[in-house]
């Protein structure tokens, strides 16, 4: 059974259990994300984009040109930026709401672990008092 294609291979040893492969599609990619910006959908699925922050970078930038023909210093009163921060768009998460709660489940437990693990990394010092 496990030759067809989509098949599910079960181990021999155990039916009560199924071998799940993780495979990473063409457009898999790691991303860093500062934020995120939640919306729902007009069908009312939940919207998640992932953005990182940045200052703007200018579109057009003027220097000096020395008289050797060499660039120079900026005139920076001559460029030409947006004002305030960047938040470029990352990537977009499209999930329906009963799995919304699940991922927010799986995010809690691992909030738990991390403070866990740094209350191991960095005990409080007792007080004398105590």
């Amino acid at each position: 059974m496990a030759d067809e294609p989509g098949a599910v291979e079960k181990p021999d040893d155990a039916s009560d259990q199924m071998v799940i492969n993780y495979i990473k599609s063409h457009y898999f990619r790691v991303i860093h994300s500062d934020g995120a910006w939640v919306g729902l959908t007009p069908s009312l699925a939940v919207n998640i984009v992932l953005f990182s922050e940045r200052s703007a970078i200018p579109h057009v930038m003027t220097h000096e040109i020395d008289s050797a023909g060499n660039l120079g210093a900026e005139i920076v009163s001559k460029r030409v930026c947006k004002d305030g921060l960047v938040r470029e768009m990352e990537a977009s998460v499209v999930i329906q709401p009963e799995r919304v709660k699940s991922l927010i489940t799986v995010l809690q437990n691992m909030l738990s672990e991390l403070d866990q693990i740094n209350a191991r990394a960095n005990p409080k010092p007792s007080r004398p008092d105590e």
